[in-house]
């Protein structure tokens, strides 16, 4: 799962886990199905209850460079 900051433009790369995820009230913040808020910090995607899902390590970059190496990526447009 990836999830951006507004402010700084930074996009941190977090294991998704089973739950299915919604944006929440603040940027940083997604929520499960049961309605737990998670939040997303440096170092692992951690929930109200105490549960963490670890970032792994990504490397951002524009998308005009990643598709002249992978042409065929697909775009999700949230549609």
């Amino acid at each position: 799962m990836l999830i951006g900051s507004p402010e700084t433009g930074v996009v941190g790369a977090y294991e998704r886990g089973s739950p299915e995820f919604v944006q929440g009230e603040n940027p940083r913040e997604v929520v499960d199905e049961l309605g737990v808020i998670s939040t997303a910090r440096d170092e692992a995607l951690v929930s109200d209850d105490g549960c963490s899902l670890p970032r792994i390590p990504a490397r951002e970059l524009f998308f005009f460079a990643w598709a002249a190496f992978f042409p065929g990526t697909d775009v999700y447009t949230g549609e």
